[in-house]
């Protein structure tokens, strides 16, 4: 039944979208002057939606082919008018009953006037099948309506802000509801969605502010995005049949997903509960929750960015077994979070911010070694070390395994080995750090953590021989002298070449700057500079290294062409001569009245 009505309201929607098509170019094809009238004048027109003169019933004649309604309707000018509608008998497409326009096509319930009535009950009649898309949207005066069992399909904001409806039942024979169909009801405090469907569209009920009491279907297998966003009241949403008061919320077994942002904002919402069923939290799906402090998520396996940002309220997180995900800023704003406890399958993958670094963290660590990035998430890394450091056991095999990524790695993790005493005692007593290495942190450390470096130091003197210890040092002092050596000369150069350019300014005549043609450069560096405005060669000089390359499409290669031209100036270049250029603009008679031969 509900795939035949599918198709029938897909031909519908596709008829409705030609005749759309059509009458927008017939609008597109009407001539100017036919449209506007001479004497026409735009202070003649100062109507607003408040003066405009709406009857109390609107007739559809035969031949009218499009009837939808709209979001916008009743924020317009029909907030309490038409009462009715009426549709020709011999129109093909639609008929009325009681005023209310109903599709012959597909029997959907197309358009509700607004100001019918506060109470409606939909007909029992058998060529009725469901409510259309934007029926009763902005109804500002319906407070309750009554389905019937023939009804199978409730289209997109179908009762979208419908601001005085505080009660609605669902039949068992719905099967079939589209996005946003009771969004913004912001009177509703009690919807009971006793229907047949596979899941809880997404903005279901977004925005509905008044909102306390929900009850689903106990076989759903996903709730959507936003579907309770922004439901601030929102304290009771259970499975039909389930009345137990242990948790605010209680999702069935069979749901697999919580869509992203399904319960954004719900700030009265104090716990949760997720059956095995659940094994993916998307972005978000409780960020803003700030009254939640409980939670049971054992066999979730995926947790998206954000899902629990800004829930204030929360302070002790346990992460099960089966978490194999962990996106960005899991818990970012929750500054009452004091304890998470961590395990997680083979093959974890985290991000580098899922966890605070503040919180105080519990983890298994045979678990997290075997995860497929262990050292990207540094509280982690901090608390598997820890563990080791304090004598906790693990497999030989894995122990080895842990020693080769830790060398393999050492030298990324030497600001993590000197902020924690007891990580870089460990990594120190196990041989991860060579001499080389050990010398490098006591260089680090001498100044700032004395015992630090004398830890490290004795660890040098009681493992490696004396020759090697003087040679390491040798080496690193060596290196450290050459590195000062290689400063001080990079910044004589500079000065150099500083001052060279300011002596080649001076080289140039007022008037005789060398144009970017006249430094013989490519083309593409030519058009380039242009472009960006300069022309002349001081107006080059005049720029760092770095404003050089912010030029658009300059690139690399071409950077370095002009610093060389700039530098062959600079080295004594020869300056080309412009004298010929500027006689070439005067006369013979113009030369002799300036008096520049007096002198000979």
């Amino acid at each position: 039944m509900i795939d035949e009505l599918l198709k029938r309201i897909e031909i519908y929607q596709e008829r409705i979208g030609e005749a759309r098509r059509h009458q927008e170019e017939q609008e597109d094809n009407w001539e100017e002057e036919d449209y506007y009238e001479d004497e026409f004048e735009a202070d003649d027109y100062k109507s607003e939606y408040e003066f405009v003169d709406i009857p109390e019933e609107i007739s559809f004649d035969e031949t009218v082919e499009i009837i939808s309604g709209h979001p916008h309707y009743g924020e317009a000018a029909f907030v309490s008018k038409p009462l009715r509608y009426t549709v020709s008998p011999d129109n093909p497409w639609y008929f009325d009953i009681d005023g209310v326009v109903f599709s012959k096509e597909t029997g959907l319930l197309i358009l509700f006037p607004p100001g019918k009535s506060e109470e409606y009950t939909v007909p029992n009649d058998e060529r009725i099948t469901g409510i259309g898309d934007w029926a009763f949207a902005c109804n500002t005066i319906l407070k309750r309506i009554i389905l019937n069992d023939r009804i199978h399909y409730i289209g997109v904001g179908a009762f979208m802000k419908c601001t005085a409806l505080h009660e609605i039942s669902l039949h068992p024979s719905i099967e079939y509801i589209e996005t946003c169909a009771l969004e913004g009801c912001t009177a509703l405090k009690k919807a009971v969605l006793n229907c047949n469907v596979c899941c809880i569209p997404g903005r279901l009920l977004h925005g509905d502010i008044e909102l306390e009491t929900v009850r689903y279907p106990a076989n759903i297998t996903s709730i959507n995005i936003g579907a309770f966003s922004g439901c601030i009241k929102l304290k009771n949403a259970k499975p039909l049949g389930i009345e137990t008061d242990d948790y605010d919320v209680i999702l069935s077994q069979g749901i697999c997903k919580i869509g992203r942002e399904a319960f954004r904002d719900c700030i009265a919402i104090q716990s949760v509960f997720f059956p095995s069923s659940v094994k993916t939290l998307e972005r978000g799906a409780f960020i803003g929750c700030k009254s939640l402090k409980t939670i049971c998520t054992d066999h979730i396996e995926e947790y998206h960015g954000g899902c629990f940002q800004n829930c204030i309220g929360l302070e002790r997180f346990v992460f099960g077994a089966k978490t194999k995900k962990l996106g960005k800023e899991l818990f970012t704003g929750d500054e009452n979070l004091k304890e998470i406890y961590f395990s997680c399958a083979p093959g974890l993958s985290c991000a580098a911010d899922a966890i605070p670094e503040n919180v105080e963290l519990t983890i298994n660590t045979k678990a997290y070694l075997a995860a497929e990035k262990p050292f990207n998430c540094k509280p982690l890394f901090h608390a598997c070390i820890r563990n080791l450091a304090e004598g906790e056991i693990i497999p030989e095999d894995m122990n080895s395994i842990v020693l080769q990524i830790l060398k393999r790695n050492r030298k990324k993790l030497y600001h993590w080995f000197l902020e924690d005493e007891d990580v870089l005692s460990f990594v120190v007593k196990v041989g991860i750090l060579d001499c080389d290495d050990c010398v490098s942190m006591m260089m680090i450390t001498q100044a700032n953590h004395p015992e630090m470096a004398s830890m490290i130091s004795n660890y040098v003197n009681n493992h490696f021989t004396r020759r090697k210890i003087t040679s390491t040092y040798e080496k690193k002092e060596k290196e450290e002298q050459e590195k000062k050596e290689e400063e001080l000369r990079t910044k004589r150069l500079q000065k150099e070449l500083e001052k060279r350019e300011q002596e080649l300014l001076l080289r140039i005549p007022s008037g005789m700057d060398i144009t970017l043609e006249e430094m013989d450069l490519s083309v593409r560096a030519c058009n380039c500079l242009k472009r960006h405005g300069i022309n002349y060669l001081s107006e080059i000089i005049a720029m760092s290294e770095a404003d050089l390359m912010k030029v658009r499409n300059l690139g690399r290669r071409s950077a370095d062409e002009v610093l060389e031209k700039v530098q062959y100036f600079a080295n004594g270049g020869a300056i080309p001569d412009k004298t010929n250029d500027l006689l070439a603009d005067f006369s013979v008679n113009d030369l002799c009245d300036l008096d520049l031969f007096d002198d000979l």
